[in-house]
């Protein structure tokens, strides 16, 4: 991890008026509960795989992307849309107790609030999944507007991106 000095962070955020962040793996440590789903996931069907191969392949993908891939690829008798929402519902039910914030992340965002700098989270997860979050951090919400629930393809993605911007404008 670099370290920057205070001189450094200030040049950086000078000209910044807005951030988005992305919720899952950026202000998130998600991936250990995704690795925990998706190892028994293919362990319920006797599937072997090398985790290690197959995350290199997915990391990139939406969750619908790698749900697709996923069956094709196993030849699965589940639909795409029956192994997305497995993996949903256990994330979503696992969410609270093995999820946390990157070390750094609230004060990171007092530092922009105080700098008056408007906040984003986007995130391609369900509705609940944010408002989760934002009761296991209140602080939260009181620096960022939320969207998400809807981005589950790249383009609904540039949209949410676009919907908070748009919301930094207008509101």
């Amino acid at each position: 991890m670099v370290k920057l000095s205070k001189n450094q962070i200030n040049s950086v955020l000078e000209n910044i008026k807005a951030v988005v962040f992305d919720m899952d793996g950026t202000l998130l440590d998600s991936l250990k509960l995704w690795e925990t789903i998706d190892k028994r996931f293919f362990a319920e069907r006797n599937i072997e795989i090398n985790y290690e191969k197959y995350f290199g392949v997915t990391m990139g993908m939406t969750h619908p992307e790698r749900a697709v891939y996923t069956k094709e690829l196993f030849n699965m008798k589940e639909s795409a849309e029956e192994i997305l929402n497995l993996w949903m519902n256990e994330y979503y039910n696992n969410f609270e107790e093995n999820v946390e914030l990157f070390s750094g992340v609230l004060s990171f965002m007092q530092q922009l609030k105080h700098r008056g700098i408007k906040m984003g989270i986007a995130t391609a997860n369900r509705k609940e999944v944010y408002e989760q979050l934002t009761r296991k951090y209140p602080q939260l919400h009181q620096y960022t507007v939320m969207g998400g629930g809807i981005a589950f393809s790249c383009l609904l993605c540039e949209q949410l991106y676009i919907k908070i911007f748009c919301h930094f404008q207008c509101g």
